[in-house]
C-alpha cells in the first residue's frame, strides 16, 4: 500500500492538487445487482482485541542522511510484510507522519509548529520493519506509534499537542443505514490491491477508501477542517462527481473563464446526490504539534 500523497481566511489561495492518502489505480470489480439506489450498509465486524502501544518498537529500523542524489521521495509501507520506507524527507515530514489523524493521512504542515531550523530543511531516509503477530487491522495504527518511538529514540524528539476548536464541518450521513447510488463497500483487498482514490478535478474516483480519507480530501475543496463522524466501518468503492467553484479552479492554476466542461451541482449536494453524505456546519477538534526539542540523527 503506498501512501500518497481549520478554517483559513476567505480568500486565501492554496492549490487543489490534492496530496491524497494513496496511489490512485483502477481496479475492475465484479459488478454488483443493482437491487436499489441505496446501499444498505453492512454489519460492522468484530475488531480484534487492541495490541499494547507503549511497548511497541520496530525489529529493524535504519535511519541515515538522505543521499543529496537522490531526489525523490517515498512514503510507503506494507502491511504484509511490516516494512515501511519513508525516503528523502525532512524530520517536519516525519512528524506530520507519525502525529496525523492516521499514518496514511499526514499532518498538515500548518499544524506543525516549533523545532530546529533544520528540521524542514535537511533530509533524512528511514527504512523500518514491525515485529511479527500484529493483526491486520492494527498494523497502520501500530506502525504510527512505532514511528513516533523510532522519532523519539533517533531524534531525541519531544513534542506537546494543543487540542484546539475551530469552526469546520462533521461529515455525517443523511439518512443512517444507507448509503447513495454512487458508493458501496468495497471487495478490494487492500493487503494485496492498490487502493486509493483519484480523478483529477472536480472528480474522486475511489477504490477501497475509509470514510476519513474521504474527510480528508473534502478539507482541501471546502478549505476548512471536516471531521468524520459517519460512524461507517470499513473500505468503500464509489465515484463522486461536481462542478468546481471559479476559485477551485483557479487554485488549480487554470483560467475559469476558460474552462466549460464541468457542469452539475455543487460538492455539497453531489456528497448527498451520490454518496448519501452532507456536510454539516460544526465546531471541531484540531490537533496542533509543537516541537520543543530535536536532535540530528547518528547515522547507522
Amino acid at each position: 500500500m503506498e501512501l500518497r500523497g481549520y478554517e483559513r481566511p476567505p480568500g486565501t489561495a492554496r492549490s487543489l492538487v490534492v496530496a491524497l492518502t494513496m496511489v490512485a489505480v483502477v481496479v475492475l470489480l465484479p459488478k454488483l445487482p443493482a437491487a436499489s439506489s441505496r446501499t444498505p450498509l453492512a454489519v460492522p465486524q468484530e475488531r480484534p482485541a487492541p495490541v499494547a502501544a507503549d511497548n511497541l518498537e520496530f525489529e529493524v529500523a535504519s535511519v541515515r542522511p538522505n543521499d543529496p542524489d537522490d531526489t525523490v521521495s517515498i512514503n510507503r509501507w506494507i502491511p504484509s510484510s511490516g516494512r515501511m520506507t519513508l525516503s528523502n524527507q525532512t524530520l517536519l515530514q516525519f512528524v506530520a507522519r507519525a502525529y496525523g489523524p492516521r499514518l496514511s493521512s499526514a499532518l498538515r504542515r500548518e499544524r506543525i509548529s516549533g523545532g530546529p531550523e533544520w528540521g524542514g530543511r535537511d533530509r533524512f531516509s528511514i527504512e523500518a520493519r514491525m515485529p511479527g503477530g500484529i493483526p491486520s487491522g492494527q498494523a497502520e495504527s501500530s506502525m504510527q506509534s512505532m514511528l513516533r518511538r523510532l522519532l523519539a529514540d533517533r531524534f531525541k524528539l519531544k513534542v506537546r499537542i494543543d487540542t484546539r476548536q475551530v469552526s469546520g464541518y462533521q461529515l455525517v450521513t443523511v439518512r443512517p443505514g444507507t448509503l447513495g447510488p454512487k458508493v458501496r463497500p468495497s471487495q478490494v483487498d487492500c493487503d494485496t490491491a492498490r487502493c486509493g482514490a483519484g480523478g483529477g478535478l472536480a472528480k474522486y474516483d475511489a477504490t477501497g477508501i475509509q470514510m476519513f480519507m474521504l474527510a480528508r480530501f473534502l478539507e482541501e475543496i471546502v478549505e476548512a477542517p471536516v471531521e468524520d463522524a459517519t460512524a461507517l466501518e470499513g473500505a468503500f468503492d464509489g465515484l463522486l462527481e461536481w462542478a468546481p467553484t471559479p476559485e477551485q479552479i483557479r487554485r488549480a492554476g487554470l483560467d475559469p473563464a476558460a474552462v466549460t466542461q464541468f457542469t452539475g451541482p455543487s460538492i455539497f449536494t453531489a456528497l448527498q446526490e451520490q454518496w448519501g453524505l452532507r456536510l454539516r456546519s460544526a465546531r471541531v477538534s484540531l490537533d496542533f504539534v509543537v516541537i520543543e526539542s530535536a536532535e540530528r540523527p547518528l547515522p547507522d
